[in-house]
């Protein structure tokens, strides 16, 4: 499980990389980014 837990957790880094290079309004896309990744953490420890 730690491979697949270590690439999901990097997929986020990797986003906001990408983001902050391409994007000028980077603040706004960076406090969405994080609000759809706790809602996703929320939702996946209610499920299990």
């Amino acid at each position: 499980m730690l491979v697949p837990t270590t690439a999901m957790g990097a997929t986020l880094g990797l986003l906001i990389k990408t983001l902050y290079k391409k994007n000028d309004s980077f603040g706004s896309i960076l406090g969405l980014l994080y609000g759809y990744n706790t809602l996703g953490a929320v939702l996946g420890c209610n499920y299990c």
